[in-house]
């Protein structure tokens, strides 16, 4: 079995030379194939350069660099892409600012291999988050919710961006094809898996706010409640 890690980067110079290393380290005990695929926005800080010494060194670590910033979903995406004509088996999603620990990628490694989609959740028991203050917990979890009822969808942590994709979930989901550039395809690749009926599970993480850098979700809200309109829209449709 083959596993990737993509983690889309823009000005994630610092984060990506903690998160490489420790990628790396579970992928040394493992006796799984377990690789690490950098997509990068162009970043003016220079992210790609930071890996590229690390791709000379070690085989395992990849880097695709795109020239022009279009987006969480877009560089997802072309990250997909990339994994699916490499023949990878299971890929995984992960920020780039280390608020997904590494060591929760053998979780995704010993999960059952006939789930299509994993999700590393915030919002089930032993989850949680660390480093937020109580309105940007009420903001989450309030969009989690709305976002479930509306889509009606059973995970409990629709917005995580901590995921495991079966080669063919991944496959259809491309081939369908991904409607949001932004945050909202994490719900999107949610909501697919559940309308197409493929097995979804979730296991607890403790979620950290990032420690370097800038986040990068200002004005995604309101790009988000559009699309989960949209989908809302469409499944009432279908009913």
């Amino acid at each position: 079995m083959k596993y990737l890690v993509i983690v889309p980067t823009y000005n994630e110079r610092k984060n990506i030379a903690e998160i490489i290393p420790q990628v790396l380290v579970i992928s040394d005990t493992n006796e799984k194939v377990l690789d690490i695929l950098v997509v990068d926005d162009n970043s003016p800080d220079k992210t790609y350069d930071v890996v590229k010494k690390f791709s000379i060194k070690d085989n395992r670590v990849n880097l695709l660099h795109r020239m022009n910033k279009e987006g969480l979903g877009k560089a997802y995406e072309a990250g997909f892409k990339w994994a699916l004509e490499k023949n990878y088996d299971y890929i995984i999603s992960m920020d780039a600012d280390l608020s997904h620990q590494p060591k929760y990628l053998q979780n995704m490694l010993d999960g059952d291999k006939k789930i299509d989609l994993l999700v590393g959740s915030r919002y089930i028991k032993d989850g949680g988050v660390v480093g937020w203050d109580w309105k940007r917990q009420l903001n989450s979890r309030g969009a989690n919710l709305a976002t479930r009822i509306m889509l009606g969808i059973k995970t409990h942590d629709v917005t995580s961006g901590f995921k495991r994709f079966s080669r063919k979930l991944l496959a259809e989901i491309i081939n369908f094809g991904i409607k949001s550039s932004g945050y909202a395809m994490l719900v999107e690749t949610v909501y697919f898996a559940k309308r197409k009926k493929y097995r979804i599970a979730e296991f607890p993480i403790v979620f950290f706010d990032r420690r370097a850098g800038e986040s990068k979700i200002s004005g995604e809200l309101k790009k988000s409640a559009k699309i989960v309109l949209r989908l809302a829209l469409e499944r009432f449709k279908h009913l």
